[in-house]
């Protein structure tokens, strides 16, 4: 671009330019699909710089674990943000990066970390982190995982009958049920039971299993029980029963 005027003719050309950046993304993923009640998996944050040639300066985010969620003991930290400061404090429920370092991510670059968290509660685990900002790209967006915290199933049983007589039979009925919390199903499911007090499986058996898997011990005079590798689907409270007909004492 150049200036002129009628009396001074033509003037110096001038120029000038702006860059403008863009803001961090973020992305997170939990290190399994599913975790059993109690146990813990990592948790991974990736944070991108789209800018090719400018470095981002100040980078900050902080993320709340949903309810059922913490820091796992001891966190299990590992990966570096530099010079930023990564909080997760055990046994809380929220992580992020922050301090007066203030975060650099090189143009083009990435930073990950990872922080080990626990299941408290059964269920699914929806996770947002907090926008993600930048001092000098400004606000990007957010990031969501989920995965599913698992209880371990229940176990009952009941005889058919109050009293028998001696030499008498009654069923013996097992119920495995899939606590309603889960949102998955439960696999290899097993149990053992030892008969007591004089009973025994009876000279027919007459078992049925709607519980899928392999029941073993259901044969005359047996008074040692198992089943292993059943299955219970997510939301049908009583997925089956295995019936031992005809206990005797």
């Amino acid at each position: 671009m150049t200036a002129t005027s009628t009396e001074g003719g033509t003037g110096n050309p001038s120029t000038a330019s702006v860059t403008v950046v863009g803001p961090p993304t973020i992305g997170k993923a939990f290190g399994l699909s599913s975790i059993a009640l109690n146990g813990s998996t990592s948790l991974t944050f990736t944070i991108t710089n789209n800018n090719s040639t400018t470095d981002l300066t100040g980078v900050v985010f902080s993320d709340t674990l949903p309810a059922g969620l913490v820091v796992s003991t001891p966190p299990g930290e590992s990966g570096t943000c530099p010079p930023g400061t990564i909080t997760a404090n055990q046994g809380t429920n929220v992580i992020s990066l922050s301090g007066a370092g203030a975060t650099v991510i090189h143009g083009g670059g990435t930073c990950m970390f990872s922080v080990n968290v626990t299941g408290t509660t059964a269920g699914t685990k929806n996770n947002t982190t907090g926008a993600i900002t930048s001092t000098n790209g400004g606000t990007g967006g957010t990031a969501n995982a989920s995965f599913a915290v698992v209880a371990p199933p229940t176990i009952s049983k009941a005889f058919g009958a109050a009293t028998i007589l001696p030499g008498g039979t009654t069923t013996l009925t097992f119920t495995l049920t899939n606590p309603a919390a889960n949102t998955v199903a439960e696999s290899g499911v097993a149990f053992n039971d030892t008969l007591t007090g004089g009973l025994q499986v009876a000279s027919t058996p007459g078992m049925t299993n709607g519980c899928g898997g392999t029941f073993n011990g259901a044969t005359s005079g047996s008074t040692s029980l198992s089943f292993n590798g059943g299955t219970i689907p997510a939301v049908i409270e009583e997925a089956g029963a295995i019936k031992l007909f005809n206990v005797q004492l």
